[in-house]
């Protein structure tokens, strides 16, 4: 409802952009929703940044209107960084190609010239497209709806088991990201010193909250390459650093949530 108020307050507004996946805040946002309310108002073009929710969750750019889909090769399509794919309508492209500001990076007219003698615009990137290439075939191999399921199931083994011993989360079950989940440090902890602790003793790495967050949250990720296994250690590292901060609560709880939640749906997720 604010996006289609905000379009409306001002029609000369030419593009709406929207982060699919917010691994600051860990919430998936319901781009299909925006996108079909912003079109019953405006032809303004939809773009989307799917950089950490492209081979994780769904996107269809042609059955939500999208005009351009934006992602990069690490995160959910497991490669080395440094590759950029953007996937574009054509309308985009058609307006793209007018050329109304001048570039050179993104410069479509100079990018499909070079595209169709098959050349790269500029210099490849080789080894990380061997990976990238490597990572899309176990995709393949694995089929987007199972990785799509098996995400989900990552985020609610997570949240099911922490929730036994009282963990509160940055984001609500109805938007929660399959990515990545923010935890907030129980009462009588500090973000920062549970990241320190499943470091440098659990050898578990987990990212800190950002700006308000910052002290207060930090966040598990579950995207990519992983297994229920690297998920078991790092409910396990989070128990064992909350005892080691001499935090009062039934150790082990979490980790036989985990355990039994597990049972039901297999180990090889």
């Amino acid at each position: 409802e604010e996006v289609v108020q905000a379009v409306k307050a001002d029609p000369g507004v030419k593009a709406v952009y929207i982060t699919h996946n917010e691994t600051s805040s860990t919430v998936l946002n319901d781009v299909r929703a925006i996108a079909h309310a912003v079109r019953e108002v405006s032809d303004a073009f939809i773009i989307v940044d799917a950089v950490s929710s492209a081979g994780i969750t769904r996107i269809d750019m042609d059955g939500w209107g999208l005009d351009v889909v934006v992602t990069s090769s690490q995160k959910g399509l497991m490669s080395p960084p440094g590759i950029a794919i953007v996937a574009a309508s054509k309308r985009a492209v058609e307006y793209a190609s007018k050329k109304e500001n001048e570039s050179y990076y993104f410069d479509v007219v100079k990018l499909k010239e070079n595209a169709d003698l098959s050349q790269s615009f500029t210099t490849f990137p080789v080894s990380d497209f061997m990976g990238f290439y490597e990572a899309l075939k176990m995709l393949r191999e694995e089929g987007y709806e199972h990785a799509y399921a098996r995400h989900l199931v990552y985020r609610d083994l997570i949240r099911s088991s922490l929730r036994e011993i009282g963990i509160t989360f940055v984001a609500d079950d109805a938007d929660a990201s399959p990515c990545v989940t923010g935890v907030f440090a129980p009462e009588g902890t500090k973000a920062d010193e549970i990241i320190s602790v499943m470091r440098d003793r659990y050898n578990v790495e987990v990212a800190g909250g950002q700006k308000h967050l910052k002290g207060k949250a930090f966040r598990i990720g579950h995207m990519g390459f992983i297994n229920t296994n690297d998920l078991l250690v790092t409910v396990s590292a989070f128990e064992c650093a909350l005892k080691d901060l001499g935090l009062d609560f039934e150790f082990g709880a979490a980790t036989r949530k985990f355990l039994e939640l597990r049972r039901t749906i297999g180990r090889d997720l």
